[in-house]
């Protein structure tokens, strides 16, 4: 299989265009530093991941699509089957351009053998993508473009990896990118090829940079942490689940519970808000109950396992701008004996700023096959 991050006898590209392409890609290496929206070197490893390490996190997901889950990385994946993308400021994109892998029938014979050669994969990825193009319309490099900027991408964004596929294959090889934060606002990337020494876009995503309404998971509001609110809300989320009136938690915060559509709150509150919550006490939904509640990431599976469905992300929805809850949102915490006699308790939450004056809508819920679905929705009026 090979594709554009939508879609593989292209002429051997000449010395002289090698070297000009070469001299293009060093050059926006030097420029792209960390202005935003700029294309990263190609040996960049932000977050602490490099174009080998994305290659290998997505190369499931790019090759099979919505059968396979979205990858766990913290990138936004821009790939050639969703066209809008919203993000939060300070997000990387990780852009695939062009990837192919070695399942049967090749598109292009024979497959690289040293997939360490940049080189080699690129030519082999150039020949793919030219493969049923008319003459003259050979695709002589790769590219990423953002908001009309384009940046040529040297054979060292290529990349080459060995990983089981569902497909058979278990060779992959990729033209990719990471590309800084974009500022908030509305953004154009594109994804193509240099032909005839112009550049053109064969892909082109809208990505949007909205400053969120929800606090990232290592926020204390008022001094309080998730953990803490965990804590204090437990009781009173267990009791209003079975039916056991418990107090509210003298906290200050607006807390959101399923049994309560509608509040009416005063400007300056920030609410808590919390999406799904599983104790110990028995029978347990899912067994086992996690035994190290100081790990983020097996809380946060522990409840997917719960909710079920195909639920792949909780979000938060804040007037329709959707928020996709990492693992670091989920929080376990020992406490007194709940309602329901248990002692373990674990919920995946957020704080949401203070909203301005006039009626919200906050949806709880999470990612199903890809698209954000809301399960509860609440009216928030905040009044002065």
């Amino acid at each position: 299989m090979a594709k554009f991050a939508f879609l593989c006898h292209r002429s051997n590209r000449g010395r002289t265009l090698k070297v000009l392409i070469a001299v293009a890609g060093a050059l926006t290496c030097a420029a792209s530093a960390l202005a935003g929206g700029t294309v990263l070197p190609p040996n960049a490893t932000p977050n602490g991941y490099s174009l080998s390490d994305m290659a290998v996190a997505t190369a499931a997901y790019n090759d099979i699509g919505d059968s396979e889950p979205i990858p766990d990385v913290p990138f936004e994946v821009l790939v050639g089957s969703v066209a809008d993308y919203s993000v939060r400021p300070g997000t990387m994109l990780y852009v695939p351009v062009f990837y192919a892998d070695n399942s049967l029938p090749l598109v292009v014979s024979p497959y690289p053998k040293d997939l360490q050669d940049p080189t080699a994969d690129t030519d082999y990825l150039l020949d793919c993508a030219d493969a049923d193009s008319p003459p003259g319309t050979e695709i002589e490099a790769f590219l990423v473009q953002v908001d009309g900027k384009t940046t040529v991408l040297s054979d060292d964004y290529s990349v080459g990896v060995k990983i089981k596929l569902s497909d058979s294959a278990d060779r992959y090889i990729v033209a990719a990118a990471f590309v800084a934060p974009l500022t908030p606002g509305e953004h154009t990337v594109g994804v193509g090829g240099i032909i005839g020494g112009a550049p053109v876009v064969f892909l082109s995503y809208t990505v949007t940079v909205a400053e969120g309404d929800v606090l990232p998971p290592c926020a204390t509001p008022k001094g309080y942490s998730l953990s803490d609110m965990a804590v204090d809300t437990a009781a009173y989320n267990v009791g209003d689940d079975i039916g056991q009136t418990e107090p509210l938690p003298k906290v200050p915060f607006e807390v959101l519970v399923g049994s309560i559509a509608d509040y009416t709150v005063e400007p300056g509150t920030t609410l808590y808000v919390p999406v799904i919550f599983a104790d110990n006490a028995p029978p347990l939904a899912v067994s086992p109950f996690p035994t190290d509640l100081q790990d983020s990431e097996v809380d946060a599976d522990y409840l997917l396992d719960i909710a079920g469905g195909g639920v792949e992300a909780f979000i938060v929805q804040v007037d329709g701008k959707t928020t996709i809850l990492c693992d670091d949102y989920a929080v376990g915490v020992k406490t007194a004996k709940l309602p329901d006699k248990g002692d373990r308790y674990i919920v995946s939450a957020a704080f949401v700023k203070p909203l301005a004056v006039g009626a919200h809508t906050v949806g709880i819920g999470g990612i199903i096959a890809g698209e954000p679905v809301v399960f509860i929705s609440y009216t928030v009026t905040v009044k002065p």
